[in-house]
């Protein structure tokens, strides 16, 4: 499995098989008729979403990402994510000092989907011992909708509205303003 290093701790495990837009409608949105330019206009969809994911921390579709951090937070507090929104944790695992990994139940854990934090069940604590760098590595699932036709309005209005500009001025990233009304947005 290849993972892409998205920074600070978390790499791309998979990407949605669809984009959250459908090209049709983009080609609507963008007045082309023509088809002969679906590759172009499929590459600033991509380009549109992932600029979203880089600024705001939110998928738009489910997708699979990988977290791994320094040192557990201490004692039983939650450790909070900062992208999401959560949907899902599949593993976690944690290694030593001498690198020997320890898959942990996720039954033992309370995920909070909501507000986007896993912390250890009731009376338990995250493990001690772990090497210093990357001891505890998660394996979940983020995103905002599971399927491209469940994407909330106001989202597909943004990457409608991101893919413009990049079809329209080839070259150059849109400005922040595009994206103002998503900064911030709380993952709960």
């Amino acid at each position: 499995m290849r993972l892409i290093d998205l920074g600070a701790g978390w790499a791309l495990v998979k990407r949605p098989e669809v984009e959250a837009l459908d090209l049709g409608v983009v080609r609507k949105h963008l007045r082309v008729k023509l088809t002969d330019e679906d590759d172009l206009i499929a590459s600033y969809m991509q380009a549109a979403r992932a600029r979203f994911e880089r600024a705001t921390g939110l998928y738009p579709l489910a997708t699979q990402l990988e977290l791994a951090v320094d040192a557990c937070p201490p004692g039983s507090e939650p450790l909070e994510l900062d992208r999401g929104p959560l949907l899902s944790v599949e593993s976690i695992a944690t290694f030593d000092r001498v690198g020997t990994r320890t898959d942990l139940s996720v039954a033992d854990f309370v995920i909070d989907t909501r507000r986007a934090r896993i912390a250890p069940a009731a009376g338990q604590r995250w493990p001690s011992g772990l090497r210093s760098t990357q001891g505890l590595v998660i394996n979940l699932t983020v995103g905002m909708a599971t399927e491209s036709q469940a994407i909330e309005p106001d989202l597909a209005r943004t990457l409608l509205e991101l893919t413009a500009w990049y079809f329209r001025r080839t070259g150059t990233e849109p400005p922040d303003s595009l994206l103002a009304s998503w900064q911030g947005v709380s993952l709960a």
